[in-house]
């Protein structure tokens, strides 16, 4: 099958995209991928290969270049355009909140239009939207090419880690119930957003696929990256550098273990970092931290496997982070390293029966640093060795490439003649009534 895969994130450091085509590919589909440029990064290229897969990225926002008889709903260029003038106004008269809704809304807009057009008349038969701001977007391009519409929904979209501005969010809200419950299929990463998305919109529960990624040699080392010496005992945490993410509580931990080097790996927000750093200052632990910029999701857990303890500690401040079952457990697992994370009762749950790790409550430092001694005892021997090799049978990119399998060959049956999948009232086979 010809498979689009839209998302608005880079997919840089994205493992769930770049698993996914890979995964794809790998089955023979022959699939596109379509993300957001990533302005920010420096030597990003605009077009890669990912296996067999092919990805481009774009600027959603630039409409410029858009042209007018693409699927804009009939509103065409000019109400993109229009969205631009409000957001800079919005700009002018510092309402940052209004503009980031603005500049959000254009994007699910134009989305759909500007995949189209790199695609060039394709004949797609699956559009595959990672992430609610990708989703309408894709919903209308299935609609438009009479394909199946696969949701993959990675984050539990209305209660996340950010407020949205006022009318934006109620915008998100009535754009999810419209297209999940017109998909020929969803898909999430727990069983937690799987039941929630099941009461919440009135559909069957998602699919559940585990974010796992493949994962191959890395050329460096955190440890050469940082400096760290090989002596000296290291956690590491994997991932966005951000609010809510643990990492504060993390510095806390290195004043009740002074023995241990803490590493950070992936993107950073500004606004994070610079807290970050003056809190390291205000501790005196800046010599025992080190942040190392995002490694390609692939070789993320050779890049950390020096390390003898990874971390997450992440805070159950949104029903997203709480219910999530984030890939940093299974890049530690794939790099030989126990875990330590916090109350989200996904990852607990998992870490504590499988027996990788343990669960401490994150605001107790002295707590953490008891934990991530232990853990770190355990590295390398042969009780965590059996325990990863059990858990490692079950779970790794096989089981995702499996699972896609099954959900890409149930859409077989759907693929009729007239390639018709979106039902015209809007319901789908993903509903329960």
């Amino acid at each position: 099958m010809r498979v689009l895969i839209l998302s608005a994130a880079p997919a840089v450091t994205d493992a769930r995209v770049r698993a996914t085509a890979l995964s794809l590919a790998a089955l023979g589909h022959d699939v596109d991928v379509v993300c957001r440029t990533a302005a920010a990064e420096i030597g990003v290229p605009q077009q890669e290969d990912i296996g067999s897969a092919r990805l481009a990225r774009i600027a959603f926002n630039d409409v410029s270049k858009l042209d007018n008889r693409s699927g804009l709903g009939g509103l065409g260029r000019g109400w993109l355009q229009y969205l631009s003038w409000l957001r800079r106004m919005a700009l002018k008269l510092k309402r940052p909140g209004a503009a980031r809704a603005l500049a959000l809304t254009q994007e699910f807009w134009a989305i759909g239009p500007q995949a189209e057009q790199v695609l060039a008349g394709a004949d797609v038969d699956v559009v595959h939207a990672v992430g609610l701001p990708a989703l309408p977007g894709a919903g209308r391009l299935a609609k438009r090419w009479g394909a199946a519409l696969v949701y993959d929904s990675v984050e539990l979209e209305q209660d996340r880690n950010t407020q949205y501005f006022g009318p934006f969010g109620w915008l998100r809200m009535r754009l999810e119930k419209t297209w999940i419950r017109r998909a020929t299929a969803v898909t999430t990463v727990s069983s937690e957003i799987s039941k929630h998305l099941a009461r919440l919109y009135g559909i069957t529960p998602p699919e559940i696929i585990h974010n796992i990624a493949a994962s191959r040699e890395s050329k460096e080392t955190i440890r050469d990256v940082l400096s760290t010496p090989d002596a000296a005992p290291m956690a590491v945490y994997v991932g966005a550098a951000g609010f809510g993410r643990g990492l504060m509580p993390s510095l806390e931990m290195l004043l009740a273990a002074p023995e241990f080097y803490l590493g950070i790996v992936g993107p950073q927000e500004d606004r994070f970092r610079l807290r970050f750093q003056l809190a390291a200052d205000r501790l005196q632990v800046s010599k025992r931290v080190g942040m190392a910029l995002a490694r390609p999701p692939i070789e993320a857990a050779s890049f950390v496997s020096s390390a003898n303890v990874a971390l997450a500690l992440i805070e159950p401040v949104c029903l997203s982070y709480a219910y999530a079952l984030p890939n940093k457990l299974f890049q530690a697992v794939q790099a030989g390293l126990p875990i330590v994370v916090g109350r989200t009762p996904s990852l607990a749950r998992l870490v504590t029966a499988c027996g990788l790790g343990e669960t401490v409550d994150e605001r107790d430092p002295v707590g953490v640093a008891a934990a991530v001694r232990r853990q770190a005892a355990r590295h390398g021997t042969g009780e965590y060795k059996a325990a990863r090799a059990l858990f490692l049978s079950e779970y790794d990119e096989n089981a995702a490439i499996s699972a896609w399998a099954r959900l890409y060959a149930g859409l077989l049956p759907r693929l009729g003649d007239d390639r018709h999948r979106l039902v015209a009232d809007g319901t789908s086979q993903s509903r329960n009534h």
